[in-house]
This record gives structure tokens, C-alpha cells and sequence, in this order.
């Protein structure tokens, strides 16, 4: 309730802030991107009298952790979600995206989380299948979609995606910021087990996405592509206040990537892909996307003024790039819509304050653009509601931990900012 109040608080102190733009012809803003039908439809669903669609409920974008991941053998992972969209049937989508062999998943199962730590309400666990078997064996290179699981499912409930791998496995797909894992302690397969009294991971391996099979035409996945702006909580926060708005069947997908760049590949392997290289299959293929978020451009000056060996890039080709992007995305019926880069002066990576002032016009022109195009539909000033009044350039000290990443009024202040308009399909 607390939370709550203060972020209805510092939604009405700041609505002056937020600016959307009417997009392309003076569109209306309501959502109208295009929702994915069932293939093949679930047997529970297979009577219903209307279409059935397919909804990403949970989502993360999955980046080369090969280097940094201890092998696994005769293990058990639990990861646990919240699904924002409910349904009557779930598949899941396992990821060996950075894998060089193919990568063999004995046995998977889901269920209805309880409590924490891991723990499962056992009477729930059911198999999810593969081609109609418990093995699952992902390609190289690629990720594996299981077939529908009839398993009813409510959206702001959480559930566990357990996997079971015998042969000792590298894992080398996966995303440091959106854990909520847990590595059985004992070996076996502990798939169905109530708990399985594991450590809690600091990284979340194999389970890349979770759909949901609705019959709701109102169901939509709203996607998130950032860097580590994107990967605190403010996602989570934005979700809780879709819910206590009433705002339902709209999942908000976090494919953010810490150190994420625009124009290349972060200069560390956990630093992922490029946007440009990932946009299709983090963005616009994601079950049942009508709008995507870009947050993103603030590596793209920083990592070349403290890393000399990162390749820099002038501002007008990002924008260049970002104007391809969102017409791919206008092209598949999807709307786009973005955030400022928010000031960084005074952000230390151990090698002195990275700001200057050429990369403050860097960042003035990369903004006002975003602020004057015509292709966005939308987008939220989030400069104007954080930066510093008697410095510009500078974050306000109690929005930021370190002059670059919000802190937690921070957070609540940029989930309350998007407006609640941009949540409505129509």
C-alpha cells in the first residue's frame, strides 16, 4: 500500500513530464499490433468457440554466459516466474542460443510456485512435453518450443519451470539480471519434488520465455529492449501497477541486456548481442507483441570514452539505425515507443568520471531527436524526471546510486511515467 501511495504521488507530480507523441498520421495511441493464434491450439481449448491466441507471459533475452557458468551434472534447475497473462495452457521455450553442441534437457516440468526458496505445490507439477516426449534436445545455436501444456494459469501468479539435465552440460545461455533460480543441492531428478533444497542462482539458465494460450483478444505483450536501466525493478513495478489499475491480460516482457549496446556487441560476451542483431527475435517475434519499449543508447557513448578499444559510432548513424528498426516494427503492426537517455556526469567505471561535453551533446542531439521525430508513437522524457535542475547533466542524487542506474525512488519513478494509455489494446 505504501508503494502504492508513493507511486501515485509521484505519477501526479511529474504528468507534466511524460510526452507522447501522436505517432505516425496522428494515429490514436491504443495498441492495435497484431496477436499470434494458437499453433497448434491446446486440447483444453480445442472446443472453445472463439479464437485462441498465444501470449508471451514471461520473458528474458538470453546472452553468452559460457564463461562465467560452472558445468552441470545430474543437476536439477528450478526457475520461478510470474505470469502477467492468464490462461488455460502454457508452453515453454528453452535456450541454447550461445551453446556450440546441442544441448539435451532430460526432463521438464511446471508447476504452481509456494512460498519461496524455490518450493512447488507438488499436486500441480506436471511434464511438459517435446514432440510429445519428456526429452528435449536444443539445437545449437537455437532455442526449442515445447508443446501446449493444459495447465490453467492466472495472470500475478507464479510458477516453476524445473529441468532435469544428466550428462554434465555447460550451460552457456542465459541472463544474470532476472533470476530467480535455484540449483538442486542433491543429484537426481528432482523435477516433481515440493522443494529441492538448492542455492539460490545468481543467473537464470535455459528457460528463455513462457506463453500462455488465451481466448482474451484484449491479451497483449508489451517488450522491454534495454540495457541495465531496464534490468532493476522498475519493469516488476510497472507490472504491479498495471495490476492495481485494473489494466489486465498485458504482459510486460524484459528482454534487457546490462551493457547492452545499439550499434554492436557489448565488449563483454554477457553484455549480449547488438539491439540491431536481436530486435527481431527479442522483439518483434515475441508471441503476441502490439509495442515495444526502447530504452537503450547510453552504452553506446559510455563503453568508448572509458574502453578505447569498444568502437565508438556518431550519433546521426545510431539514429539512422533506430529509424530502420522501428520501421520494421511499424511493417510487422507493432508500435514503438521510447525513453531519453538520462544524464550520467560523474559515472565512474574506475577510470575518472566518463562524462564530457561531447558526449553531453551526443546525448542532447540523441534526444532531441526522439523528442521531434515523426516514426515513434510515443515516447517518456525521463530526463526531465530525473535529472538534476541546477545540473543538467547530472542525475538528481536521490533518483541514482552511482550517476548512472536509478536507485529504488528512482525505479518507482520510471514505472510511474509510462502512461497507462500505452497498456489498452483496442
Amino acid at each position: 500500500m505504501e508503494l502504492m501511495m508513493r507511486l501515485a504521488r509521484l505519477s501526479m507530480a511529474a504528468a507534466m513530464a511524460v510526452s507522447v507523441t501522436a505517432g505516425r498520421g496522428g494515429a490514436p495511441l491504443s495498441p492495435t499490433g497484431p496477436l499470434s493464434p494458437a499453433d497448434p491450439v491446446p486440447a483444453i481449448l480445442q472446443s472453445a468457440a472463439m479464437p485462441v491466441y498465444t501470449v508471451a507471459g514471461w520473458g528474458i533475452s538470453c546472452t553468452d554466459l559460457s564463461s562465467e557458468a560452472a558445468p552441470v551434472e545430474n543437476r536439477t534447475l528450478r526457475t520461478i516466474i510470474e505470469l502477467d497473462v492468464s490462461g488455460e495452457a502454457v508452453r515453454v521455450q528453452l535456450s541454447n542460443q550461445w551453446g556450440a553442441q546441442d544441448l539435451t534437457v532430460d526432463h521438464v516440468t511446471f508447476a504452481k510456485a509456494a512460498g519461496g526458496g524455490g518450493a512447488v505445490e507438488p499436486d500441480t507439477v506436471q511434464d511438459v512435453l517435446f514432440s510429445g516426449g519428456r526429452k528435449a534436445v536444443v539445437p545449437a545455436g537455437g532455442t526449442l518450443w515445447s508443446d501446449p501444456l493444459d495447465f490453467p494459469v492466472e495472470g500475478g501468479g507464479r510458477y516453476a519451470v524445473s529441468c532435469y539435465l544428466v550428462e554434465r552440460t555447460g550451460l552457456a545461455s542465459g541472463n544474470i539480471f532476472h533470476a530467480d533460480a535455484y540449483a538442486a543441492l542433491l543429484p537426481g531428478d528432482l523435477t516433481r519434488s515440493a522443494e529441492i533444497r538448492g542455492t539460490a542462482q545468481s543467473s537464470n539458465f535455459l528457460v528463455r520465455t513462457v506463453d500462455v494460450c488465451t481466448t482474451s483478444a484484449a491479451a497483449g505483450a508489451f517488450v522491454i529492449v534495454g540495457d541495465s536501466i531496464s534490468t532493476n525493478r522498475w519493469p516488476a513495478l510497472l507490472q504491479e501497477r498495471l495490476e492495481k489499475s485494473g489494466t489486465a491480460d498485458v504482459s510486460v516482457i524484459c528482454r534487457a541486456v546490462s551493457g547492452n549496446r545499439l550499434m554492436t556487441g557489448g565488449r563483454l560476451s554477457r553484455f549480449g548481442p547488438s539491439v540491431i542483431s536481436r530486435w527481431k527475435s527479442d522483439a518483434l517475434d515475441t508471441s503476441g507483441v502490439y509495442a515495444v519499449l526502447l530504452e537503450i543508447g547510453a552504452n553506446d557513448l559510455l563503453h568508448p570514452a572509458g574502453h578505447p578499444e569498444s568502437q565508438a559510432f556518431p550519433v546521426e548513424e545510431m539514429i539512422a539505425a533506430e529509424e530502420k528498426l522501428i520501421q520494421q516494427a511499424h511493417d510487422a503492426g507493432i508500435k514503438v515507443y521510447m525513453t531519453t537517455i538520462t544524464p550520467f556526469n560523474g559515472y565512474d567505471e574506475g577510470a575518472g568520471n566518463l562524462w564530457s561535453p561531447e558526449l553531453e551533446q551526443e546525448r542532447q542531439t540523441w534526444n532531441q531527436w526522439i523528442r521531434t521525430n515523426d516514426l515513434i508513437d510515443g515516447y517518456v522524457d525521463l530526463c526531465a524526471r530525473l535529472e538534476d535542475p541546477a545540473d543538467p547533466t547530472s542525475l538528481q542524487a536521490a533518483y541514482t546510486t552511482d550517476h548512472l542506474h536509478p536507485s529504488e525512488l528512482g525505479m518507482e519513478l520510471i514505472a510511474s511515467s509510462l502512461p497507462l494509455a500505452w497498456f489498452t489494446r483496442n
